[in-house]
């Protein structure tokens, strides 16, 4: 068996991806073998490997004490998050890596030998495990993943994310060390969880790498700079008439621009920050290098990009990650504090789009209050400067992001404020290959993402609803993609529909729908109550949808149908939350009411009607009410019985 590639180039994850998890692999049964215990997670390895790939040199031949110290003292303890106990198998994880990788030849001549660094790892376990513990030490986005309390197997409402916030503002936020202390505590909470995330196609991810606008950029300056390259000015600037030239091809500022009655002209390239970036950018990712003072492109880019466009992407983006999007603009960054907290959030911002499209105006809020508990002070005393400060930045972020194709940003909106105009509305939706790099980097940041493939039947995604326990607004993200597939959209919704467990489909329809979904919902819906018979339990389920949006004239439904619906809802929820049947049946009704409509339950023989029953028998606080439904339940049991054994 030939030995793994162990050198890659630095940042060139994709590349190295292979290699890490064959290492990985072996390294699995190299400790097995050896220790004569299976390890059922040999992660830690492979996050070493990792991170001397993203981090650090590339070179997985060789190592150093350095090296050590800066992975288990320095960059765990900021970006991994799990408990400080994590540190003790992480050191033994590492320090047999080592032992692993000189055994099976694959150190280099120039790496310090594995027992010193086995050693020196042992050695740094009690600080490890301190570092991991002490909340000073925690990343902007790490602390932002676990101390804002966000676990995203709940919902992800603002109405949520303020509420967790305003548990938190009886303590106090001066800094940022005092915020990560107060939020986190002595000890780290429990690993956080995102998903099920479902990956779309490698196709998919394929096209919409490729299609970045990035990419399109870099191309362009790479052929516009084709060897022998152009000369730079003496400062290292591009000239002017090549910066005319590339304004009309990159879409960048114009040399000459015209504000009322007067025309500036930039006498320097280096007060053009738009194509300023795109060359530091494009520099960074390797499709332009100076040579003997020319700006040359480089071909060999060009050909990577051809053969593999999404690692081409994702290098792309990772440059705007290690850098920070709005930091990466140099000397027109707008503030070193403000900038650094919004390249700080990148990763939970975009974590927050998995589950569905999001708002702008929903991550301008999150952003403030974030900010306030940071303890950034703001430069502006008027609220309105206060919020366009962060939608200046957050617009540069999320533009740069679009540039990379992680996004895509729909109905963007702006408002004059008679100085300027200010960002103010829009959908951010992640693109295919969004997805996969977010679910990546929330990876990195130490946030466990669990994945599924797309679904490819009305079946499949039916079977992901039915997990009570999943997110919903995850399943409507899902559902989302899969009918965007279809080529009849309302049918193909309408089947999902009906491949669910009745109750399901009534508690999906309780939450909120993502609003790219609402007009094919209604159209399905609507054929599906028309269609069905009344104790179908998609049209209960869908009454009140329908009638909710005025889709449906409650006046124009067969009462009994309507009543046998309303009873057959609050079956469902009875079933699933019996306890609380007070809270969601009988509100403002009398006793003697009460007892009349459960005649009615009886009667109708609703769906559930004897979940609902028995819950209104033990649990609803008026004892003649209870006793009546209790009544009533055996009268129903004992009809059903009947019905079987006719």
């Amino acid at each position: 068996m030939s030995s793994p590639r162990m050198r890659f180039e630095p940042g060139d994850v994709e590349q190295a991806r292979a290699s890490i998890e064959e290492l990985t692999d072996s390294y699995e049964a190299w400790r097995r073998q050896r220790t004569g215990t299976d390890f059922e997670d040999n992660s830690d390895f492979s996050l070493l490997l990792d991170w001397k790939v993203t981090y650090e040199d590339g070179r997985l031949d060789q190592w150093s004490v350095a090296n050590v110290e800066e992975f288990l003292l320095h960059w765990a303890p900021r970006k991994v998050s799990a408990p400080p106990s994590w540190a003790a198998t992480a050191v033994e994880a590492v320090a047999d890596g080592f032992v692993f990788l000189e055994e099976r030849h694959l150190l280099s001549a120039g790496s310090t030998p594995a027992v010193v660094l086995a050693a020196h790892a042992r050695s740094l376990a009690a600080e490890c495990e301190s570092r991991m513990g002490d909340p000073s030490n925690f990343g902007m986005a790490k602390s932002l993943f676990a101390g804002m309390g966000v676990d995203f197997d709940e919902d992800l409402s603002p109405e949520r994310l303020n509420s967790l916030m305003d548990e938190f503002n009886a303590r106090p936020f001066e800094q940022r060390k005092a915020f990560t202390d107060s939020l986190m505590g002595p000890e780290i909470p429990e690993p956080i969880t995102i998903g099920p995330v479902a990956l779309p196609s490698e196709d998919e991810v394929r096209a919409a790498a490729a299609a970045a606008p990035v990419l399109a950029g870099f191309r362009a300056l790479s052929d516009y700079f084709e060897a022998p390259g152009r000369p730079l000015t003496k400062t290292g600037n591009i000239k002017l008439a090549d910066a005319e030239a590339l304004s009309e091809i990159l879409g960048t500022e114009p040399l000459e621009e015209a504000v009322g009655d007067l025309t500036f002209r930039r006498g320097s390239t280096s007060r053009m920050p738009q194509l300023d970036h795109w060359r530091w950018w494009a520099g960074e990712a390797g499709a332009l290098r100076v040579v003997k003072s020319r700006l040359v492109g480089v071909k060999a880019w060009r050909d990577r990009c051809d053969k593999d466009p999404v690692g081409e992407a994702r290098k792309a983006f990772e440059i705007l990650v290690d850098f920070g999007p709005v930091s990466s603009y140099g000397m027109y960054s707008l503030g070193a504090d403000e900038d650094e907290l919004i390249d700080d959030l990148l990763v939970p911002l975009l974590a927050r789009a998995l589950p569905r499209p999001v708002e702008f105006a929903e991550l301008v809020d999150l952003v403030l209050d974030i900010r306030d508990r940071v303890g950034i002070k703001s430069r502006w005393t008027d609220e309105d400067f206060e919020r366009s400060s962060v939608c200046l930045r957050l617009d540069r972020l999320l533009e740069l992001v679009e540039r990379a194709g992680v996004i895509v940003q729909e109905d963007v909106t702006h408002e004059d404020s008679g100085m300027f105009s200010t960002r103010s509305g829009g959908t951010i939706r992640l693109t295919a290959f969004g997805i996969v790099v977010t679910v990546e980097q929330s990876r990195l940041e130490g946030v466990t993402v669990e994945t599924i493939s797309q679904p490819e039947s009305a079946q499949d995604v039916a079977d992901l609803a039915d997990d009570r326990d999943g997110d919903r607004q995850m399943w409507w993200g899902v559902l989302s993609r899969w009918v965007a597939r279809q080529e009849d959209r309302p049918a193909a919704m309408l089947e999902v529909f009906q491949a669910m467990a009745s109750e399901t489909a009534f508690f999906v329809l309780l939450t909120e729908a993502p609003p790219d979904l609402v007009d094919d919902l209604s159209v399905a819906l609507l054929k599906g109550f028309e269609t069905s018979d009344s104790d179908d339990p998609l049209a209960i389920a869908s009454l009140g949808w329908l009638a909710e949006r005025g889709l449906l004239d409650p006046g124009q439904v067969d009462p009994v149908v309507a009543m046998r619906a309303r009873f057959s809802a609050i079956g469902f929820m009875a079933e699933t939350d019996p306890e609380g049947i007070a809270d969601y049946w009988g509100e403002g009704m009398s006793a003697t009411d009460l007892i009349a409509e459960i005649a009615e339950i009886s009667r109708l023989m609703p769906l559930n009607a004897v979940a609902l029953l028995e819950a209104i028998g033990k649990h609803y606080p008026d004892a003649a009410v209870a006793k009546s439904a209790r009544r009533e339940a055996l009268k129903v049991r004992s009809r059903l019985a009947n019905q079987r054994l006719g």
